[in-house]
């Protein structure tokens, strides 16, 4: 395009901005958060979508639900592939503190509604997962929700023999299978039993976690056995 005299060119004035941001559209602030926006508007985005600054959300019939669940069944996330950085995670994170939402909250989730537990209970019915996606999924979930990481977590109160017991269910596995489920001292197969220790527990630490160091017993003589001690 050739100019000529008199002509303003489409950038005149914008070489400070297009620095500035690397867009020159960005032309003014935004009333509520000051942030750089576009000369046609008055909010950003993010603004401009809550109630408190006027936004009237939209109601949709029941209709027009289900007409767009249809359209978008079996559509992938527009975001799928895509990370969040960590600077943005911080940001959304730092936007969410002192925020509650009491109609989600308590008895008011829609999880606890029967329509809505149906539906999901439904969906997940006619989820076929492959076995590469539960080896990935038990994968993610590897040293998550554990210890100082769950929700449950009460700053570790839990006794030292309770922690010690936990980490002999392989153990007692391997002893019970080594003795085909069955009660050494009255044949008993199956029902409740028990994996004693034949050398004390208490006595010999270093023999706790041995297989040959194990017994299997049914319950009542699993009793007899810890009473004939302490007679």
């Amino acid at each position: 395009m050739k100019f000529y005299k008199g002509m303003i060119p489409w950038n005149k004035g914008k070489r400070g901005i297009l620095k500035r941001t690397g867009k020159w559209w960005l032309t003014k602030h935004c009333l509520v958060c000051d942030k750089l926006i576009s000369e046609h508007a008055d909010m950003c985005k993010s603004c401009s979508h809550k109630i408190e600054n006027g936004f009237i959300p939209r109601k949709w019939s029941e209709e027009q639900k289900i007409e767009m669940s249809k359209i978008c069944k079996g559509r992938p996330s527009a975001f799928k592939g895509h990370h969040h950085t960590d600077r943005t995670k911080e940001k959304m994170s730092e936007e969410r503190i002192g925020i509650k939402h009491p109609d989600f909250c308590g008895d008011n989730n829609p999880s606890k509604r029967p329509e809505v537990r149906k539906k999901m209970s439904l969906s997940a019915q006619n989820r076929i997962m492959t076995e590469e996606w539960k080896q990935n999924l038990s994968k993610s979930m590897i040293g998550k929700n554990k210890g100082d990481k769950s929700g449950l977590w009460k700053g570790g109160i839990t006794p030292l023999h309770v922690k010690i017991r936990e980490d002999l269910k392989e153990w007692k596995k391997e002893v019970f299978k080594r003795d085909n489920y069955t009660c050494q001292d009255c044949g008993q197969k199956g029902g409740i039993l028990n994996a004693h220790h034949i050398k004390s527990f208490a006595d010999y630490p270093e023999l706790r976690k041995i297989i040959l160091n194990g017994i299997t017993l049914c319950k009542n003589c699993h009793k007899k056995l810890h009473k004939s001690y302490n007679l």
